[in-house]
Formats: C-alpha cells, sequence, structure tokens
C-alpha cells in the first residue's frame, strides 16, 4: 500500500462524516437536492490530533495542514519536539491532551500489546463537543464496546473507519 493512499483516505473519510457526504448521496438517488442538514463545519482553523507520526501520519499532516488546520500530534516514540514544531506541529505529551483539545482525531498506529483496545470510554468522553474520530489504522486499537457505549450518551460524537469488527456468530 502506499502511504499516500491510506493517508488521503484518510482524509476523504474524514470528509465524509464532516460534509455528510454519504447522506447526501442517498438524498440525490431520491432525488431530494435539498441541503438542509448536511452542512459540515470548515476545517480551516479547527484541530485535527494525529496518534502516530510515521510515514503515514507525517503524510495526514501535510494534507491537513494543506486544509489550514492546526495539528497536535502524539507519538510515545519521538520525544523531541523540535522535530514536531519544524513541521509546524504541536507536541503533546499524552493521548488523553490530544483528545481533550482536537476537533478531529486521525489513528496511525499499530496493533501492539501497548495499543490494543487503547481507544474507549474514558478517551471518547474526554473528546470536545462534536469532535470526530478517524480510524483507518487497526480495528484492534478500538475499545469496541467502550466506544460504543460513549457514543451512545453522547451522540455529538463521530467515529468512521475502514476496519470493522469481526462478526459475531
Amino acid at each position: 500500500y502506499s502511504p499516500y493512499a491510506v493517508a488521503e483516505h484518510a482524509m476523504g473519510l474524514l470528509l465524509t462524516v464532516n460534509r455528510k457526504l454519504a447522506r447526501a448521496v442517498t438524498r440525490t438517488r431520491d432525488f431530494n437536492f435539498s441541503i438542509a442538514g448536511l452542512m459540515g463545519v470548515d476545517l480551516h482553523g479547527k484541530t485535527v490530533g494525529v496518534i502516530g507520526t510515521g510515514t503515514i501520519g507525517r503524510v495526514f499532516i501535510d494534507i491537513c495542514r494543506g486544509f489550514g488546520m492546526k495539528v497536535i500530534a502524539y507519538d510515545p516514540f519521538i520525544t523531541d519536539a523540535a522535530v514536531f514544531e519544524a513541521d509546524g506541529v504541536e507536541k503533546v505529551d499524552s493521548v488523553e491532551e490530544l483528545y481533550r483539545r482536537a476537533d478531529f482525531l486521525s489513528l496511525h498506529i499499530p496493533a501492539t500489546p501497548q495499543t490494543k483496545g487503547s481507544i474507549g470510554y474514558d478517551l471518547a468522553m474526554s473528546m470536545p463537543k462534536g469532535a470526530t474520530l478517524v480510524n483507518t489504522a487497526r480495528k484492534e486499537v478500538i475499545d469496541e464496546v467502550g466506544l460504543a457505549k460513549a457514543m451512545e450518551e453522547r451522540e455529538d460524537l463521530k467515529y468512521i473507519t475502514d476496519v470493522a469488527p469481526e462478526a459475531k456468530d
């Protein structure tokens, strides 16, 4: 796979949720061309949080900067804030801080024993009103039960992924 393709796909998912593109397509198929309820928010000036700043994360950061977004990032393997600042990115000290501050979050982390199930109820509940979580990383990093519970309690949260959970028999 191409890191550019994955990063572009992540931005495509973010735009799909933000601009309600799936709903717009469905309406158009039904010959309903009303734009009522389809307005998203401008990405320009919004804060995007990026977890994982490897190759894909870095490409995603460049795309977000092209949209005029403020970028904050967390990567436990890069401790030198200057590495981030050189690219106009603010390094945050914890994943919790990232979740509290970001309007949009994008996951670019591997599935490891440390990350498995690490994104769940507590982090989702700390997200700002109307925040969106984009996961093109691995499904294993999501605590599906915890995230579902948070989204039931907070209908303003949005989640989009291309890595679906396993079907239960």
